[in-house]
């Protein structure tokens, strides 16, 4: 997949307003964005959050699956896309990254 533009796309969330964040068997779609016009997708169910790309296609390619444990409070998620890297980040911390040009559709 090749990336021409940089772009960051976020989310936060707070255990105490909304306690069934990342609890079984609840589903939350969290976050609809694009890069470069391909449309993504953030979701949830139960603790395992999902990054998609190219949703609504025949080429539609998950790129990030992880166990997110919150923390007490207030939580903030973030992918995060250049032309060389593809990141997943939690509360600052980055989780997984992948190279981009590492996958075709």
């Amino acid at each position: 997949m090749k990336i021409n533009k940089e772009g960051t796309v976020f989310f936060s969330f707070d255990t105490e307003e909304n306690p069934k964040a990342f609890k079984e068997p609840n589903f939350i779609n969290w976050v609809d964005f694009e890069i470069d016009d391909n449309k993504g997708i953030i979701t949830s169910i139960g603790q395992t959050l999902s990054v998609k790309i190219f949703v609504g296609t025949d080429d539609e390619f998950l790129i990030f699956k992880t166990n997110i444990l919150p923390e007490k409070g207030l939580n903030k998620i973030a992918v995060a896309w250049s032309p060389s890297e593809i990141k997943l980040f939690m509360n600052g911390e980055k989780i997984e990254s992948i190279n981009p040009n590492d996958f075709k559709p």
